[in-house]
């Protein structure tokens, strides 16, 4: 809990503004909404045949992740988000699956993101924070994770734009054994004036 309660008092440091400005901006800023896909990646392999999107990766061709999100400073954004994927890969936290075994895994998460470059139209943030998955099958079936990751959006217009970004998701119980995985996504996102 300590660890926590550290990680929340660094990151409202990071953001160089009291409490008391964060929710202000909170409630004042406009929602940014976004929907796209995600793909996980939860084949235990780390960084072997990271790029095995036929056997290690889990997606769907129908939109997956939304997410919503508000400002608390000009570089910090809280971002609360959804994803839900059909979990069918060929290989599952590092163990090969025989015959077609089906199943979901769908994540929730509290992310900030921190605009750590902004030139023109593109912007690079970067994304931390926690989350709760839920796998089925799997080995660990419920696991609370740490995430970190970049996101590089493209602004097409003023108020929306094109969405890439990258996770890690650091399993809390079971960091090196089957409770971490990586979740990219593509998405569009829409700021609601």
């Amino acid at each position: 809990m300590k660890k926590i309660f550290t990680l929340i008092a660094v990151i409202t440091l990071a953001g160089g503004v009291s409490a008391q400005g964060i929710v202000d901006n909170l409630k004042s800023s406009p929602w940014t909404f976004s929907l796209g896909w995600a793909a996980i990646d939860d084949d235990g392999r780390a960084f072997e045949k990271f790029l095995d999107v036929k056997e290690g990766w889990n997606y769907n061709l129908f939109p997956s992740r939304i997410s919503g999100m508000k400002k608390m400073s000009e570089k910090l954004s809280l971002d609360l988000g959804f994803t839900y994927v059909n979990y069918d890969a060929k290989f599952r936290n590092g163990e090969q699956v025989e015959g077609s075994e089906e199943g979901t895994l769908w994540a929730l998460d509290a992310n900030t993101r921190f605009n750590a470059l902004k030139k023109g139209n593109f912007e690079i943030q970067t994304i931390q924070g926690l989350g709760f998955t839920k796998r089925d099958p799997g080995l660990d079936p419920n696991m609370i994770t740490l995430n970190t990751g970049l996101a590089f959006n493209y602004w097409v217009k003023e108020d929306w734009g094109i969405s890439l970004n990258s996770q890690a998701k650091w399993g809390v119980t079971n960091l090196m054994d089957g409770g971490s995985y990586l979740q990219h996504g593509i998405s569009l996102f829409y700021v609601a004036k």
